[in-house]
């Protein structure tokens, strides 16, 4: 994948492995022998985006060796090797018996030389972990190591990483399968793909048959009942959504819901209590989620089997991989996502502060939510014609009002429903947004913090709701807690739905989210409002009993076999 003239230049990259001091290699050097990509994940420790490598997931016979170690001269090399095993083995299948002793000899040698001088991993070892990026129950030999990742606070991970140059590889996580148990969770754009003869790649153990159709070609078919780990469809493919560009609300696919907001690192830390002032306590457990309002939203309508783009930004750290990652796993488009380019603009995120009783305190840092929008896709050319193609848009005032605004006014002129989640900033809301949106979506809290006024009981939350209905706000989408929730449309009465009861609250982090976006998606699928309603409830309800804010997103059956069951 680097450029042959590159690998002539007398640089210490260019002697063999065994005998180069890697440490002694310069940035400059790395930079000359990889591609931009290839130094980005193997010497500063990036990730690729999943599914976004010129090859996912490979066909069965192959080996693959890592750039930075092996001389482009050697690839070559190894793969006129390869070619020579492949053609010898084809001939050994025709019945020249010549050839036989020779055959083996030479092919015994390269599987030796590959396992032993350069080879990482083994396409028999590969299955398909649906996470997007190619996955390996084991490496070969003792060609890589694992150390101890400490870059995501609360999230300690194993980085999986060359042996011979300390490159960066990936992670391996214990949720792999037999016989190991493990997933090295491995970039792809750093790896040279070498096809390898037919015998080079034996069965994994949940797919050997024991019958053979032939003398020397093993028949390999999966058991019955058992997952089929080669195969090269994902658990997690990339979803065929209706273009957001062209104008084709004709296709089958319903209208996407796009989700214009933000997306943080929630850092989770459990305490029995709030500390007063000057007072430090202990906290019992500590760990890191993706979170964030947008993407909260936008995980949730994904979550509950409707077309979701996300449009936000997050930074080029860790963080934002960690919220890139649980974004796509659900299933969201993320064809608009945008990492911001100023490095010390980092991804957003949240300290939330959970208590025993399952409620929440949360401090937010806006980093790349707050900043950078001008680069966003959101100000270029054609970004009106994203609006006009969406069945339904979520916003949230986790980002600047100026670009909810400009996404309300393109949404309003092409008659596209806006809800505005009023969670985020504790400001005034400008008026020249609460004019272009459909329905305003606050909790009690927020409703009063917005009008000044008291919100302790239905007669007051009311009154409260009028004077958003003065500032030109039809609908008022109003979460009540415990209390649960009222539909206020100017001019009606308003529509009561009281909770859905959960069995244990253990954590009411993304719960106003979940709500939202599932009265969202309930709408834009054409139901009633009372039926909206209600299949918010019962989302919510799903959502407090479980911990974290996107772990907790309930998936869609879940949701009708709740409402089934009362």
């Amino acid at each position: 994948m680097g450029s042959s003239s590159s690998s002539q230049k007398p640089d210490s990259t260019t002697q063999a492995g065994g005998n180069t001091d890697f440490k002694s290699v310069s940035d400059q050097e790395w930079k000359n022998k990889l591609t931009g990509e290839q130094f980005y994940v193997t010497r500063q420790k990036g990730t690729e985006r999943a599914f976004t490598g010129y090859v996912s997931f490979f066909p069965i016979n192959h080996c693959m060796l890592l750039a930075c170690c092996v001389q482009n001269r050697q690839i070559g090399q190894i793969g006129r090797w390869v070619k020579m095993g492949r053609v010898g083995i084809e001939t050994w299948n025709t019945g020249t018996p010549k050839l036989l002793g020779l055959t083996i000899a030479f092919v015994a040698t390269l599987h030796y030389m590959i396992d032993t001088i350069c080879g990482f991993l083994r396409s028999s070892t590969k299955f398909d972990s649906g996470t997007g990026w190619p996955s390996y129950y084991q490496p070969i030999g003792d060609n890589v190591k694992t150390k101890l990742d400490l870059s995501i606070i609360f999230m300690p991970r194993q980085e999986v990483v060359c042996a011979v140059c300390d490159a960066h590889l990936g992670h391996v996580f214990d949720d792999g399968p037999p016989p190991t148990g493990k997933r090295h969770c491995i970039n792809r754009s750093q790896l040279h793909q070498i096809t390898m003869p037919p015998s080079f790649s034996p069965s994994p153990p949940w797919q050997q048959s024991p019958t053979t159709t032939t003398k020397h070609s093993p028949s390999i078919t999966p058991k019955p009942n058992t997952p089929n780990f080669l195969t090269t469809q994902s658990k997690h493919p990339k979803k065929k959504f209706q273009s957001l560009i062209a104008n084709s609300k004709s296709v089958n696919t319903p209208p996407p819901l796009v989700v214009v907001g933000s997306a943080n690192a929630d850092i989770y830390v459990e305490i029995t209590r709030l500390p007063s002032q000057g007072e430090t306590i202990s906290a019992k457990t500590g760990q890191t989620l993706a979170g964030g309002k947008g993407a909260n939203q936008a995980v949730c309508s994904s979550m509950l089997s409707y077309p979701t783009y996300f449009v936000g930004q997050v930074g080029q750290d860790a963080h934002g991989e960690l919220i890139i990652d649980a974004l796509e796993k659900s299933g969201v488009c993320l064809d608009y996502l945008r990492k911001v380019e100023e490095e010390d603009v980092p991804t957003g995120h949240a300290v939330v502060m959970l208590q025993s009783d399952g409620q929440n305190s949360i401090i937010i840092v806006g980093g790349a939510n707050m900043n950078g929008w001008e680069g966003n896709v959101v100000f270029k050319d054609g970004f009106d014609v994203v609006v006009r193609n969406a069945g339904i848009v979520l916003l949230q005032r986790e980002i600047p009002d100026i670009v909810n605004i400009k996404v309300a006014k393109a949404a309003k002129s092409a008659g596209v429903p806006v809800i505005l989640d009023a969670g985020g900033m504790d400001a005034p809301i400008p008026v020249d947004l609460l004019n272009n949106i459909d329905i305003f979506s606050p909790n009690e809290s927020e409703l009063a913090r917005l009008t000044g006024m008291p919100t302790e009981n239905f007669e007051q939350i009311t009154l409260a709701v009028a004077e958003c209905h003065k500032l030109g706000v039809r609908d008022v989408l109003v979460k009540l807690g415990d209390r649960g929730s009222a539909l206020f449309t100017e001019g009606n009465e308003p529509i009561e739905q009281g909770i859905i009861k959960a069995e244990k609250v253990l954590d009411t982090t993304g719960a106003g989210d979940t709500f939202t976006a599932a009265y969202a998606v309930a709408l834009v699928e054409g139901k009633s409002k009372v039926e909206c309603l209600r299949f918010a409830a019962a989302a919510a309800s799903l959502c407090v009993q479980v911990k974290g804010a996107i772990p907790s997103m309930p998936r869609r059956k879940a949701v009708l076999d709740l409402l089934q069951s009362i």
